[in-house]
């Protein structure tokens, strides 16, 4: 007989109706009524065709799938996640605007794919490279990954803002506050932990904000995030090292910056492996740097530190000596020592030699990692042979450009001036001037720390009260992670200790009764760090601290950009508050073990009454994260909350009716084409006789006047013939009428031909 699971039916409805109840007493009116009335007309849901029916079942199907995996608590953060999904689907619907330079770069991207011509536009959007008279090129600049997920909504309901906006919507809604829930219960145990992860995650204000525009910041932070889960729970299931290469190669194709984690899971794998969860196979180990020689190494490198920067001495000193530390007991838990002598035997055992390498050296949990990384660097590799035809690098992209001058340059200076190719911005022209380079490093460093651990959006020591958040978890993440370094520094401590030999112990006065007290010592102080005695936790510093580095050496402050880092401090923050509730309560269990008249355990009452304290904490924190999305919308909040840049959807869709195969220079080009599906090229910021120039060489015949190149203002103010207005509704379009110009203009010639005749004018000016 089929049994029911009646109580696992009862929290699925009692989810059901707790988001109903939400979505109508915490929602706005103006919002509720929007919902009835899409849902009355059923505007929002209707197909454009046939062709949307494969998707939505599929993604019916994939729902179902995700949410019969789940227990009772995961099913019911599926279902809110899906009621949130469908809020930012009734606010998202019936903006038109797709979005600005990144939005609008990744549409275009899809679009081309779902025309089978690749990753190609039809625009210039800097003149970095000497691009082609054609002006059809592979993109340099966004990566691909965002588009690749766009293509199969475009295919189904069309070319449109809506459909490019929905699988951030969908990663945010649903999937990314899955893992979160699945990474929290994994590393405490504990459902309160993993619900309080996956909602704060799906209620943080950053992500929601966030997950609206057709951006990649979301799919980055949500493969980031997966992929440290994915490294962290490989050592107990060893074939999820092959998903998390995966993971790890889409994060490179969501954003550049995470080829720099591969690494970094590599470099951990070793130190967990080694340090805290050693393959079963055991050795003999082999002696490695004694006592003395430890010690000095521990001082010296301390001291050092300390002479450095006193503040830092801590968070810069662990990450080498931990590293030190790996290396060594990787050397005895791998037995180097074995492959010399196989070695010197190399001429008799040259296939023995082989399977030990193959067989002793390499654990299968170790294989299994390997070909993880591979497969990841695999499905990197389309990608980088890619660039390399198209560019001479694999690794190739026109940010390169753009972090030699982001932060410490004008934005238009040195993105849009006329280099074509030469003298080309790099990292190493930051560096020219060191003191600026070292201070802005800093500031940029501490202004990402504030909004991580702080305020969000705010500077350095602007501290709000309101701004909950944010703090209250980010305290107790910040708590974490110095219980964190302190449980790794005394483990390593405890490891030194344990290597004395045991004359060195005889040697002193009462000897014996020292040995005995510092045991006793260490399993009182053990007892008390073994919350935090987490080797796996180690990786989320490590990624994080890669990241702000990265964030804060090549580029500059950029409120979305620290989402990943967000992410994981909102999982630190919880666990700290979960681990600190759980012995508090062990202790007064433990206390009142004896008083009661009846048995209890105190491990398990324990973390019954920490889960207690921890709704009591996050119940108030969501319903002030909800609170927050909704006065932020209904205070007239605009992109991505509303419509935006109207003229600029309207002067697109006036070219594509009226200017079929016309060129526009303009400062757009990216939204332009995105609506008028007609070539566009960028305006540079360079002397008018430059601009005819760069015109002329692609055939420009329309002219968008951009009041950031002051340049073309006597052009514009009719102070110098050649143009002619077409179009004045909000912006103007202008035709050019090259033979209307000036005979000193109108003899310039195309800027190949200006660029080879006159090597002294290279570099783009400012005009």
């Amino acid at each position: 007989m089929l049994r029911v699971n009646y109580r696992q039916r009862l929290v699925v409805l009692a989810a059901l109706f707790t988001a109903a109840l939400c979505v109508h007493l915490l929602l706005p009116d103006e919002l509720r009524q929007m919902i009835r009335a899409s849902i009355r007309t059923g505007g929002w849901i209707r197909v454009p065709s046939l062709r949307s029916w494969p998707l939505l079942l599929m993604g019916v199907i994939t729902f179902v799938w995700l949410f019969r995996k789940q227990d009772i608590w995961g099913q019911a953060l599926c279902i809110i996640g899906l009621t949130a999904f469908v809020i930012k689907a009734v606010l998202i619907y019936p903006i038109q605007y797709v979005g600005h330079a990144d939005a609008s770069g990744y549409a275009e991207m899809a679009h081309s794919l779902i025309q089978r011509r690749g990753l190609e536009v039809d625009y210039i959007s800097w003149y970095f490279r000497a691009y082609d008279a054609s002006i059809l090129r592979p993109e340099d600049h966004w990566p691909p990954l965002y588009s690749f997920l766009i293509a199969p909504f475009f295919l189904s309901l069309g070319r449109t803002a809506f459909a490019a906006k929905l699988p951030s919507l969908i990663l945010s809604s649903i999937f990314f506050p899955l893992v979160g829930y699945s990474f929290g219960k994994h590393v405490t145990r504990s459902v309160s932990v993993g619900f309080a992860v996956g909602l704060h995650l799906l209620l943080l204000p950053e992500m929601f904000r966030n997950s609206l525009p057709c951006l990649s910041d979301v799919p980055f932070a949500f493969m980031v995030f997966l992929t440290v889960w994915l490294c962290i729970r490989g050592f107990d299931k060893p074939n999820l090292f092959l998903w998390m290469g995966i993971s790890a190669a889409l994060a490179y194709y969501a954003k550049g910056s995470g080829i720099l984690l591969i690494p970094i899971y590599a470099l951990f794998y070793l130190f967990y492996a080694s340090i805290y969860k050693p393959d079963p196979v055991a050795f003999t180990p082999t002696p490695w740097l004694q006592g003395k020689r430890l010690t000095g190494i521990v001082l010296v490198g301390m001291a050092l530190t300390f002479l450095y920067d006193p503040i830092w001495a801590g968070p810069l000193f662990l990450p080498g000596f931990l590293l030190l530390y790996l290396l060594g007991r990787w050397y005895e838990n791998q037995q180097i020592g074995w492959i010399h002598r196989w070695f010197s035997r190399f001429t008799r055992h040259s296939s023995r030699i082989r399977r030990a390498v193959s067989r002793i050296i390499l654990s299968p949990r170790d294989r299994t990692f390997i070909c993880g990384l591979a497969l990841g660097l695999l499905l990197l590799l389309p990608w980088f042979i890619r660039n390399t035809i198209h560019f001479g690098s694999p690794t190739y992209s026109t940010q390169q450009h753009a972090s030699g001058y982001i932060g410490y340059k004008g934005w238009e200076e040195g993105t849009y001036a006329l280099y074509w190719g030469e003298n080309v911005p790099s990292f190493l022209d930051k560096l020219k001037d060191w003191d600026t380079f070292v201070e802005s490093t800093r500031n940029y460093y501490k202004t990402y720390l504030w909004w991580i651990f702080a305020h969000a959006g705010k500077s350095w020591g602007d501290f709000n009260e309101s701004e909950r958040s944010t703090y209250v978890v980010g305290v107790a993440a910040i708590g974490t992670l110095v219980l964190l370094w302190i449980a790794g520094y005394y483990r390593l401590f405890t490891w030194y200790i344990g290597r004395w030999p045991r004359r060195v112990w005889q040697r002193l006065p009462a000897g014996d009764q020292f040995s005995g007290s510092l045991q006793f010592i260490n399993r009182w102080i053990s007892q008390v760090l073994r919350p935090w005695d987490e080797g796996r936790f180690h990786l989320l510093w490590m990624v994080g601290g890669i990241l702000i580095t990265f964030l804060a050496i090549f580029w500059n402050p950029i409120n979305r950009l620290q989402l990943p880092l967000t992410s994981m401090m909102i999982l630190l923050g919880w666990y700290g508050y979960y681990q600190v509730f759980r012995l508090f309560c062990l202790g007064l269990t433990t206390l009142a073990k004896r008083a009661l008249p009846f048995r209890i355990s105190p491990p398990v009452l324990s973390r019954h009454l920490a889960s207690i304290l921890l709704i009591l904490i996050w119940f108030p924190l969501m319903q002030y994260q909800a609170d927050t999305i909704f006065t932020t919308w209904k205070k007239g909040a605009g992109y991505p909350f509303r419509e935006s840049s109207q003229n600029w959807m309207d002067a697109g869709r006036w070219i594509h009716e009226n200017l079929p195969g016309s060129i526009t220079m303009t400062r757009n080009p990216w939204e332009l084409h995105f609506y008028s599906q007609e070539l566009a090229i960028q305006i540079p910021l360079a002397p008018l006789k430059e601009i005819i120039a760069t015109a002329k060489y692609y055939g420009a015949t329309h002219l968008i006047p951009e009041a950031r190149r002051p340049a073309l203002k006597p052009w514009i103010q009719g102070k110098i013939p050649g143009l002619e207005l077409i179009y004045n509704n909000g912006l103007e379009i202008y035709a050019i009428r090259y033979d209307q110009l000036p005979p000193d203009l109108r003899d310039v010639p195309p800027l190949d031909v200006l660029r080879r005749n006159d090597p002294m004018k290279r570099q783009g000016n400012s005009g």
